[in-house]
């Protein structure tokens, strides 16, 4: 697969057209049957490759050691705090101790009616089963 748009393409088997747009409602919603990246993960290779006491097969062809060296992948997040508004108003709380409010600073809140979050690229560290758990809790 060379792209995220071949990757989604192929986690939904019910496409006759080969385009996404095309998807039925079920296959979006994720209440498909054969649709999603679950089905090929967590309820396909994984089970092969991992027994129920989540080692490796013994039996599979697929349960090598690659499954469990460690790799790192960078993933958008949302940050609740710290936000610039939340610094601006510790900032500001800072200041008015020192001098008295003026009475245009009292209408001010930065923060007010704000429910700003952050979005931050990070850096994940794991094996590659652990980055495709994070894929499929994101999908």
């Amino acid at each position: 697969m060379n792209t995220k748009y071949d990757m989604c393409v192929a986690c939904v088997p019910c496409l006759e057209s080969g385009k996404l747009e095309d998807a039925k409602i079920e296959c979006i919603e994720g209440e498909c049957p054969k649709c999603g990246f679950d089905k090929l993960w967590s309820k396909g290779v994984r089970t092969r490759i991992f027994d129920s006491n989540n080692k490796l097969n013994a039996k599979s062809t697929l349960a090598t050691d690659v499954w469990n060296e460690t790799l790192e992948w960078r993933a958008y997040e949302y940050k609740e705090q710290p936000t610039l508004a939340s610094h601006a108003k510790a900032v500001a709380q800072q200041a008015s101790s020192v001098r008295s409010p003026e009475e245009d600073d009292l209408d001010y809140d930065p923060t007010e009616g704000s429910s700003a979050r952050n979005l931050v690229l990070e850096t994940r560290r794991g094996t590659l089963v652990d980055y495709f758990d994070h894929l499929e809790l994101q999908m």
